[in-house]
């Protein structure tokens, strides 16, 4: 097994089951981390929160993996307003509330601008489940992020355009991109 890895709760088996016998199918909806009480963490089915949570946030983004069809590839990204911790584990939280899968992180510190220094962080944990169309995402479109690589794929924009733009929402961007309509930009590899 791998050092990093992240698994269904007892919580999340029950819902997961639930679904495969007709229930409504699991709504993930945010991502929590934590410091693991200052401490690596064993990820165990039995968890229902976090050791110690310092922060929760919507998903950016969940989705299928792209080489294997069990995985589950669920991403957040935190800005570098956001921090001043160690995060050491991760969880993933449906629409009930519920933590419904729980795992650990390479110990990372995650500064804040204030202290001096700042990084974006992107955190994509993958779940392995049996089904993976039996999850599915809410997402809270004001945080959700624009990549680099989703705006290039738009088709309308130059590297040099997105670079400049600093922190988007995907909401922003789309915005923009109809304000640019009548000119079309592209990127210099097209």
């Amino acid at each position: 097994m791998s050092t990093y890895f992240m698994l269904l709760t007892q919580a999340g088996q029950q819902k997961l089951a639930a679904h495969m016998a007709g229930g409504a199918p699991l709504e993930i909806v945010s991502m929590a981390v934590g410091d693991g009480g200052g401490a690596a963490v064993a990820p165990t089915e039995a968890r229902t929160s976090l050791v110690q949570e310092v922060h929760r946030q919507g998903l950016t983004n969940l989705s299928i993996h792209g080489t294997n069809p069990n995985w589950v590839v669920a991403e957040t990204i935190l800005a570098p307003t956001i921090g001043g911790w160690y995060i050491r584990e991760v969880g993933l939280i449906d629409v009930d509330g519920d933590l419904v899968a729980y795992g650990n992180f390479p110990d990372s510190y995650k500064p804040v601008l204030s202290e001096g220094s700042g990084k974006e962080l992107i955190i994509r944990p993958i779940l392995e489940v049996s089904d993976a169309a039996s999850i599915t995402l809410i997402v809270d479109s004001s945080i959700l992020w624009a990549t680099q690589a989703w705006v290039l794929g738009q088709a309308y924009a130059t590297q040099a355009w997105v670079a400049a733009q600093g922190y988007a929402t995907q909401a922003w961007v789309k915005a923009q991109l109809k304000r640019l309509r009548p000119f079309r930009y592209y990127n210099a590899n097209h």
